[in-house]
């Protein structure tokens, strides 16, 4: 499974760009704004391992901006365990996030975009309780132009995310990925300078 969010960062006259993938297991970050700090974590799972990668970003003029990457567990019917108690993982695993969130940004004042694979739906209690912390930038899109994710047997939905505080959104969108399953949520904002 390859799934990307890309994240267009639009900071005074030049366009940069912040491409995160998650690739099989594993989770990548490429910027070409400078990364000042990164981390790593797994995240408890009663299936496939998942995690969470943060990096943070600042540019020259000290505007900053602290992107988290993930993959949530997967709601599999015919697993050994019940839907329910595989979204009680996945909101276990949110809870993990958060606490990285609390532990890199105590006051809760930065720049903040989380982007992945969150395995859930619309609707979702995963969806509404990311709803009351940050902004869905999709949420506007009619329903059949933010499908993220679609099967050979035409089923579609939409399971992947961007989500955001204290960041406004210039242009939203998903664009299609002919090699995968998953299509690329884009994202692009104004990342303004840090005062002080």
């Amino acid at each position: 499974m390859t799934a990307f969010v890309r994240l267009l960062l639009r900071h005074r006259p030049v366009v940069l760009a912040l491409t995160v993938a998650f690739i099989a297991a594993g989770l990548v970050a490429w910027s070409r704004l400078p990364i000042e700090a990164q981390q790593g974590v797994f995240l408890t799972s009663i299936g496939k391992q998942t995690g969470v990668q943060y990096v943070r970003l600042r540019a020259q003029d000290r505007a900053v901006l602290d992107v988290y990457n993930t993959e949530l567990g997967y709601l599999i019917k015919d697993s050994t365990q019940s839907v329910d108690v595989q979204e009680k993982d996945q909101l276990a695993q949110r809870d993990q996030i958060f606490g990285l969130i609390n532990q890199n940004d105590p006051t809760l004042t930065t720049r903040t975009v989380i982007g992945g694979s969150f395995n859930n739906t619309p609707g979702s209690d995963l969806y509404q309780s990311m709803a009351q912390s940050f902004l869905d930038p999709l949420v506007g899109l009619a329903e059949e132009k933010a499908i993220t994710w679609r099967l050979v047997n035409n089923v579609t939905s939409r399971v992947d995310y961007l989500w955001l505080r204290r960041v406004t959104p210039l242009q939203v969108g998903v664009a299609p990925l002919t090699s995968s399953t998953h299509n690329m949520a884009v994202l692009e904002i104004g990342l303004l300078p840090t005062p002080g």
